[in-house]
């Protein structure tokens, strides 16, 4: 893991010993960070699925008959990759904020009240969601996510690769010079 994740999990552990007074352990920030790439990086492995698949009609002219439900594939899926980060951040910061108010109440400090929950479950998901798409390669899918969308709309664009065939447009060859009565 990199030091700027760290530093950023470390940020997470100090917001919610503040505001709960459990204590943060070395292991509570490993598994706040590979849940955090685990998110991201699946959803910059479906991104790199997706565009490579919408370019196969798209630039090489292959399965061109399944076009549409690729594009459609592309198109959601990429889509949804760039937000795959966001989620991930958000799901990943009330897991911890649950995981630390049931250890609170296992130690005898009491639990969490609603308020309580709900402020650090904001603050660990507003710093999950930086984390994911700065530290945790959020980047890479949302800009992977973008090109299979792109690349799915070019399909349904017919561009490239997509466009029609000259024989398959209806109209039939004329031959030059020749009289039609």
């Amino acid at each position: 893991m990199t030091g700027n994740m760290k530093l950023m999990a470390g940020l997470f552990a100090a917001g919610l010993v503040i505001v709960q007074s459990c204590s943060w352990t070395d292991d509570d920030n490993k598994e706040l960070i590979a849940s955090l790439l685990g998110g991201c990086l699946a959803g910059v492995a479906i991104a790199i699925i997706m565009t490579i698949l919408a370019s196969l009609p798209l630039c090489c002219g292959v399965m061109k008959a399944q076009g549409k439900f690729i594009a459609t594939l592309a198109i959601l899926l990429g889509l949804l990759c760039c937000i795959t980060p966001a989620i991930t951040g958000f799901a990943v910061g009330a897991n911890v904020v649950d995981k630390s108010c049931d250890r609170c109440a296992a130690v005898g400090q009491g639990s969490c009240s609603e308020s309580d929950k709900a402020s650090m479950q904001a603050f660990v998901g507003i710093g999950g969601l930086m984390t994911a798409y700065v530290y945790g390669f959020g980047w890479a899918a949302l800009i992977l996510g973008v090109a299979a969308a792109s690349l799915g709309c070019c399909i349904c664009c017919k561009c490239c690769k997509m466009k029609d065939d000259v024989a398959q447009q209806g109209s039939p060859g004329v031959v030059v010079g020749r009289v039609v009565q």
